[in-house]
């Protein structure tokens, strides 16, 4: 996980491509371990660095459905974190809706 972790920073568009074809339907295991959300996080730097809207889309769509879980993860919260800090409005709109319906269990 440390190689994909620096490749998703210092990688070409390529190897990003081939990162996110391994993310597919992992999105949220990966969330939710302590190692791995490092690696989801520095994916969303990267992603961000490029404004590579596509990569955070897949991402966001990746977690929509489990967006309370990881509110509620200790390892999960910071990769909601981290696409609240990196994502804009837009993109975060699947995870915002979410969370709207799910207010008063979150509080």
């Amino acid at each position: 996980m440390r190689k994909v972790y620096f490749i998703s920073d210092q990688g070409n568009s390529v190897i990003k491509t081939k990162i996110l074809t391994f993310f597919r339907g992992n999105v949220s295991s990966l969330s939710i371990n302590p190692y791995s959300c490092r690696v989801v996080q520095a994916f969303l730097d990267a992603a961000c660095k490029d404004k590579n809207a596509m990569s955070q889309n897949f991402i966001v769509n990746e977690l929509k459905d489990q967006t309370l879980e990881l509110i509620y993860d200790h390892s999960g919260n910071h990769v909601i974190q981290k696409l609240a800090t990196v994502c804009t409005c837009k993109v975060l709109q699947p995870i915002i809706e979410q969370i709207n319906l799910n207010v008063l269990r979150i509080i």
